[in-house]
């Protein structure tokens, strides 16, 4: 439940920002915003809008993210077997 609630409280902040940014900085965001995803980097080449990004680059960006969060909970893990910080499964 908390990951969803997490999920929906991102995407409203992020809507209202680039409503905010839209205001502020009009067309040049607006250029910038086509050719970004709002989350997550689009898979798809600057130049061609129709042809997608090589499945070499889709797997490295996943491979970053899967490694970032297995450091994440090895960190968490090494500081709670040292007592330095507790950790609990349920809050």
């Amino acid at each position: 439940m908390s990951w969803f609630l997490m999920v929906a409280l991102m995407s409203i902040s992020a809507l209202i920002e680039e409503k905010l940014l839209i205001s502020k900085l009009g067309d040049a965001y607006l250029e910038y915003r086509s050719k970004t995803g709002l989350f997550l980097p689009r898979l798809r080449k600057l130049g061609n809008k129709n042809e997608l990004v090589p499945w070499k680059s889709v797997l490295l960006i996943m491979g970053i993210y899967i490694f970032i969060v297995a450091v994440s909970f090895g960190t968490q893990k090494i500081l709670s077997d040292l007592g330095i910080v507790m950790w609990s499964s349920t809050f």
